[in-house]
């Protein structure tokens, strides 16, 4: 199964660490230990994709680790780690069609397809 990775900023804040993905807004991790937070960004960082592609939106491209951070990103942030965070993603992930109103949770051009993680 292909892979997409993207680049994590862990941050120090007043009751442990948060994670945030400068390429993808609104997608974020927290934990008590930087490794806590960053087990638990790649599951943040699976369910926001899947949320994207259901949704229709394109998954967006990865910028480089070392990339300027974008603007919306506190300057007063105390980064204490980055790393390159990797999930599985689907097989076929191009532009979904969303459901047109069938009524029966099926997409126009077939079955909808699974989710992009074994959540067994």
């Amino acid at each position: 199964m292909p892979v997409r990775c993207y680049y994590a900023v862990v941050e120090r804040g007043a009751d442990g660490f948060g994670v945030v993905f400068p390429d993808l807004p609104g997608c974020t991790s927290a934990g008590d230990t930087v490794e806590e937070a960053l087990r638990n960004a790649a599951e943040a960082l699976a369910a926001h994709l899947e949320l994207l592609w259901e949704s229709g939106d394109p998954l967006p491209a990865p910028s480089a680790p070392g990339s300027p951070l974008p603007d919306w990103l506190d300057d007063g942030l105390e980064i204490v780690a980055c790393r390159t965070v990797c999930v599985p993603v689907a097989e076929s992930r191009g532009p979904r069609r969303r459901d047109r109103g069938r009524g029966d949770g099926q997409r126009e051009d077939g079955p909808a397809r699974g989710p992009l993680r074994d959540r067994s």
